[in-house]
């Protein structure tokens, strides 16, 4: 009789674990919807999460291509974008804007997956500049400032 009340108990502990943890469970769930719902009005979320990539290379034929990706998005609505190459004779300080040498905007990027700008490669520092728009805020991602030659291969420092 008490090894079946003593089975009966250790049962009970185990139900009553399983029960936490799927409590637990589910109230983390519950509270991570809430934060990403948490600005929803009228069918519309305020909270955007995205991530936006932009890179630069040349080609070794005499061109430069930036090109930007949405790599990922929750609850974006569409994000429209305008993808910039920049150049300078010499590298600017503080990244600070050079001579525009080529210019694209879409007005969503996750309709067209990849933003592409070209541009002849002539010797001097590139870099590409994405500007979006996400929430009614405007906002930037650039690369680091690269020396190309006019052939559009990389030129190593030092």
């Amino acid at each position: 009789m008490e090894k079946e009340v003593a089975r009966f108990c250790k049962n009970e502990k185990k139900k009553n674990r399983s029960k936490r943890i799927f409590a637990f469970v589910l109230a983390a769930t519950c509270l991570l919807f809430s934060c990403f719902l948490g600005g929803c009005a009228n069918g519309k979320t305020g909270n955007a999460f995205t991530f936006l990539s932009v890179r630069m290379k040349g080609d070794g034929k005499g061109n430069i291509t930036a090109y930007a990706e949405k790599e990922f998005s929750l609850f974006a609505p569409e994000i429209s974008v305008t993808l910039t190459i920049f150049y300078g004779e010499t590298a600017v300080a503080g990244g600070g804007d050079g001579e525009k040498v080529a210019c694209v905007s879409v007005d969503d990027i996750g309709a067209v997956g990849k933003v592409f700008a070209t541009c002849a490669a002539k010797d001097g520092y590139y870099f590409a500049r994405l500007d979006y728009v996400l929430n009614g805020e405007t906002r930037s991602v650039k690369t680091d400032t690269v020396c190309y030659s006019s052939d559009g291969k990389r030129v190593k420092n030092g």
